[in-house]
């Protein structure tokens, strides 16, 4: 309730560590579910960077909230191919797959949504683009590639793949960035400018230097607890 102007939910969908839709995340809060693990493997060796007492290079901390799966995308399923897909980054092709299950669970599949109720907007709260970075490090290495970390692409994908014509937009205020996209998708919708309104984050940890720069930051505990 936002006064004399009513917001009705229709539709939610996420994944998160340990939890790969909502109905699961929901069981993991109320059970208590620590889903704090150690870096897996698929995202880099802990071991070649972890110093338990910090240092250069080095981070105090091996632990951290880890999708599963973040590199395996249906291009096909969205007419994309496989050299496009390859480029996305990872958290645009995150985000478009749980826009696709959003719309499944609101009841408006494919591209219903943007027949029935236009203008439809999108509003993504993003703060760490990393993706792009990994793949200008792979020229030096003779891999060639057009990988790119670009916000607007997460939210514009969504709207030009979905035909909606509402604003389309990425938001980085940093942790506060899923909040602020909320945000700004309730006043779309108040202003009018949107019937219906897509918000949500993503947000993926795909480099070590990440890690680092947030250790050296002092900013990580040194277990699987938060401090």
């Amino acid at each position: 309730d936002t006064g004399d102007f009513d917001i009705a939910v229709i539709g939610l969908s996420g994944r998160y560590p340990g939890a790969s839709d909502i109905e699961t995340y929901w069981d993991n809060l109320r059970s208590g579910k620590n889903s704090i693990s150690e870096i897996p493997s698929d995202r880099w060796s802990w071991e070649r960077y972890y110093d338990p007492t910090g240092g250069d290079g080095k981070s105090y901390s091996k632990w951290g909230g880890f999708i599963d799966d973040v590199s395996r995308f249906d291009a096909d399923f969205f007419r994309i191919s496989g050299t496009e897909a390859t480029d996305m980054d990872p958290q645009e092709r995150l985000f478009i797959e749980e826009v696709w299950r959003l719309l499944e669970n609101a009841g408006y599949g494919g591209t219903r949504l943007s027949e029935e109720s236009n203008p439809v907007g999108v509003f993504v709260g993003a703060m760490y683009g990393t993706y792009g970075q990994l793949g200008a490090l792979s020229w030096h290495s003779g891999h060639w590639n057009h990988a790119q970390s670009s916000y607007w692409l997460i939210a514009n994908r969504v709207s030009q793949y979905f035909k909606f014509r509402g604003p389309s937009m990425a938001i980085d205020t940093a942790c506060s960035s899923s909040l602020t996209a909320i945000h700004q998708a309730m006043e779309s919708l108040r202003r009018g400018e949107s019937k219906v309104a897509i918000a949500g984050g993503v947000s993926l940890i795909l480099d070590p230097r990440h890690h680092l720069r947030l250790s050296a930051l002092h900013n990580l505990s040194k277990d699987d607890k938060t401090r």
